[in-house]
C-alpha cells in the first residue's frame, strides 16, 4: 500500500523527492518499452495504439504521481492504520471532513483498493476537476435536492463490493474540529446493510500555516472497529439524530479530546444502536 510518510525532518526532503522522480523516470520509461514492443510492426498501429488506449491512462498516472510527489514534499503522513481497512468491500468509510486535501490523501494512500466518494455537484462543472473527480471516483451530490440519484450510485456501487467514503458533517471544519453530522450516511447505511469503518485524520488543519513557514504538515490517520447500525423500530428524524450522533460518537473517540468538537462529551453519548463487528 501506498504510504507518503518520509524521513522524520520538518523542513521539506530533498534525497526522497530526487529518489521518487528517478523511480517514476524509470516507471515510465519501462511502461513506455512496453507499449511499443506490444504495437511494434506498424507505425500506425502504434500511434492509433498510443491515442486510443493509453493516452488517458499514462496522463492519469503522470497526474497522480505530480499530486503524490507534492503531497510527499509538504507532508510527513503517519498512515500506517489504513492497512485496517479491508481491501473490498461492501463498507462505509466516514471520515472527519477538514480541507480538500482529503480526496487525494484518501485516493493515494488506498491504492491499490479503490475507493468513490460523495461530492458536491458543483465541482463536476468546473472543466479540470470534472475530469479529476471522475478519476478519484467522485460520485456529485446536489446540496438541498433530494439525494435519490446519488445514493442510487452509491447503492448500486455498494451491491458490487465497492468502498464508499464520506464526510458526514457536510462541509469543511478548517479547523479540525469535529461538526455535527448529518443522516445522509445513516439512511445510506440502513437501505444498504452495510458494515461503517469510522477513520479520522488530523493535523492538515495546519498545512497552510505550515506552507508559510516552508515547514512540512505532521498528519495522523486513525482507523476505528467496524460496526453496524441497529435499525430501530421507527425510522424517522428523532431516531436518524440518535443513530448519527452515535456514529460520530466513534469517530470523535479516534481524535484527540481537543479536536472532538461538537462531540466532545462523548460519555453522554450512547452506544446501544451500534453492533461492533470484530
Amino acid at each position: 500500500m501506498s504510504c507518503l510518510s518520509g524521513p522524520h525532518t520538518d523542513t521539506f526532503p530533498l534525497l526522497p523527492l530526487l529518489s521518487y522522480i528517478l523511480d517514476n523516470i524509470l516507471e515510465i520509461c519501462l511502461y513506455s518499452q512496453g507499449t511499443f514492443r506490444a504495437c511494434q510492426g506498424s507505425l500506425s498501429r502504434i500511434i492509433q495504439f498510443n491515442r486510443n488506449r493509453r493516452r488517458k491512462p499514462m496522463l492519469g498516472r503522470l497526474f497522480d504521481s505530480f499530486v503524490y510527489l507534492l503531497i510527499r514534499v509538504a507532508c510527513r503522513i503517519e498512515s500506517s492504520e489504513l492497512e485496517k481497512v479491508p481491501r473490498t468491500g461492501p463498507l462505509l468509510v466516514v471520515f472527519n471532513h477538514i480541507n480538500f486535501l482529503e480526496a487525494p490523501l484518501f485516493y493515494l494512500l488506498m491504492r491499490p483498493r479503490r475507493i468513490y466518494g460523495v461530492m458536491k455537484v458543483e465541482l463536476s462543472r468546473v472543466p479540470v476537476v470534472k475530469n479529476i473527480a471522475r478519476r478519484w471516483g467522485g460520485i456529485p451530490l446536489k446540496r438541498g435536492a433530494p439525494p435519490s440519484a446519488a445514493f442510487r450510485k452509491v447503492g448500486e456501487l455498494l451491491s458490487e463490493g465497492a468502498i464508499i467514503g464520506l464526510a458526514p458533517e457536510g462541509t469543511r471544519s478548517r479547523n479540525g474540529h469535529l461538526q455535527k453530522g448529518n443522516p445522509g450516511v445513516v439512511t445510506l447505511a440502513l437501505q444498504n446493510d452495510v458494515p461503517i469503518l469510522p477513520v479520522a485524520h488530523y493535523g492538515s488543519q495546519n498545512l497552510w500555516k505550515n506552507l508559510k513557514r516552508f515547514k512540512r504538515t505532521q498528519i495522523h490517520f486513525k482507523v476505528g472497529t467496524p460496526f453496524k447500525l441497529a435499525a430501530p423500530e421507527r425510522v424517522n428524524k428523532e431516531s436518524r439524530r440518535l443513530l448519527t450522533d452515535q456514529m460520530m460518537k466513534q469517530m470523535a473517540l479516534l481524535l484527540p479530546p481537543e479536536l472532538r468538537g461538537e462531540y466532545s462529551r462523548v460519555d453522554e453519548i450512547g452506544e446501544d444502536l451500534i453492533e461492533r463487528l470484530e
